[in-house]
């Protein structure tokens, strides 16, 4: 019987745990419409301060990875030409040109989504995971299909109920294009031909 009993609460306890991990992934989203980006020496290609809803957010895209612009992580400036099959000085060239990207397709007024979970950071001010929509495109496909991000990081399912596996399915077929047009960080690479 002790036996039993055990398992049992072994049982509940997963079925607990699962529940919570189940909580944790079903968190409400959150659309912010009319979103301007607020200019910052910090901005990047994949991290940027928004003005929406009357208050300031610092996010952070969901399911990519800009180059960086500056050597202050410089492992993962080494990670980004391992992953690119460039040198470094080819991403923070790139880096810049993302991040000047980036705030050109955001100056017309986005949509931002988020569901307020923590995506840590540098900064003082608390950074958020979201995925932002300029007219009809995310910019996480944007950054992809331009050879200015590579696929990774958090996914989440989209608002709209997108399955992230399909969502990044569709990423997959954008960075293979890229890839072969020798798109942006592409456009160097060694790994263009894979």
């Amino acid at each position: 019987m002790r036996e039993w009993n055990r398992i049992g609460a072994w049982a509940g306890l997963l079925v607990l745990l699962a529940v919570g991990a189940g909580a944790r992934e079903e968190a409400a989203w959150i659309e912010i419409p009319d979103c301007r980006l607020i200019k910052n020496d910090a901005n990047d290609g994949d991290s940027f301060h928004v003005r929406g809803g009357g208050r300031e957010y610092l996010v952070r895209l969901y399911f990519v990875d800009a180059p960086e612009h500056s050597m202050q992580i410089p492992k993962r400036v080494r990670e980004q030409a391992d992953w690119f099959g460039t040198t470094e000085a080819s991403v923070l060239r790139h880096g810049e040109l993302a991040a000047a990207q980036v705030a050109k397709w955001l100056e017309q007024p986005f949509t931002l989504y988020t569901q307020l979970i923590d995506a840590r950071g540098a900064s003082r001010m608390q950074r958020v995971f979201a995925m932002v929509k300029v007219g009809d495109r995310y910019l996480c496909e944007r950054l992809v299909e331009n050879g200015l991000a590579r696929i990774y990081g958090i996914r989440r399912n989209l608002h709209d109920g997108t399955f992230r596996w399909d969502f990044i399915r569709k990423l997959e077929g954008l960075e293979k294009k890229a890839r072969a047009a020798g798109a942006g960080l592409w456009e160097d690479s060694g790994k263009k031909a894979d």
